[in-house]
């Protein structure tokens, strides 16, 4: 079994209904919930969540709620370590936004098997430094 990486736009794609892939995305995190897959992701999800309309129309629990309830995956904080190499990846890559640095960053600390976002620019840049798939090509 793997450890994935989930990217925020996995879970908005999830929530969303209506995003591409939401189906896969979706899965997903049934698979992860259900222990057939380990993932981690950023506490930088958290706030990119709030930030989301429709999680709570969707889900109907409260973002700490859904977070509290997943099972098998766990919140990695932007620490110290992560900072500083989100900060080293965007010199290195400087079309990479803040917000992707830091959750490229913390997949690679983890040393997660595999990134999964829905993000193209992002998958294009890590796919240099970790296997990655989008919700396009990746199945649950």
């Amino acid at each position: 079994m793997a450890l994935l990486a989930l990217d925020s736009n996995v879970f908005i794609a999830a929530w969303g209904g209506l995003e591409d892939h939401s189906d896969t995305a979706a899965k997903l995190l049934l698979s992860v919930n259900a222990g057939r897959d380990l993932a981690i992701y950023s506490t930088l999800v958290l706030a990119e969540a709030l930030s989301f309309p429709n999680w709570r129309k969707h889900s109907g629990l409260s973002v700490g709620e859904f977070f509290d309830q997943l099972s098998n995956a766990q919140a990695h904080p932007v620490d110290t370590a992560v900072a500083s190499l989100a900060g080293s990846l965007r010199l290195e890559y400087p079309a990479l936004r803040l917000a992707d640095s830091i959750h490229l960053a913390t997949a690679l600390n983890a040393k997660a098997a595999i990134l999964v976002t829905n993000d193209r620019q992002l998958a294009k840049i890590a796919k240099k430094l970790i296997p990655t798939e989008t919700l396009a090509t990746y199945r649950p």
